[in-house]
């Protein structure tokens, strides 16, 4: 993501190391907002993601507390000899 950050910033100082003609200022401007608007739409998207990864990693820490607490408190009974009895 930073890379094409990168790449995105030294392209637009390389078009716009010289001022725009007359002739083309209409165009550049419609180009522009254009960039701008999906740029935003972008922004929007990423950030929806970031809150669905922010939740799965919630999610996935919670269970590691869970199955912790579980391998915690299931150690106890195992070491009291009241293990499952075969009844076969």
């Amino acid at each position: 993501m930073a890379a094409a950050e990168k790449r995105r910033q030294e392209l637009l100082r390389h078009i716009f190391q010289e001022p725009v003609r007359k002739e083309h200022v209409e165009e550049v401007r419609s180009a522009l907002e254009t960039m701008l608007s999906i740029n935003k739409r972008i922004m929007i998207l990423l950030k929806k993601s970031q809150g669905g990864i922010s939740n799965d990693i919630g999610s996935i820490q919670q269970g590691r507390r869970a199955l912790a607490a579980y391998t915690q408190n299931a150690k106890p009974m195992q070491s009291s000899g009241r293990e499952r009895v075969n009844s076969g």
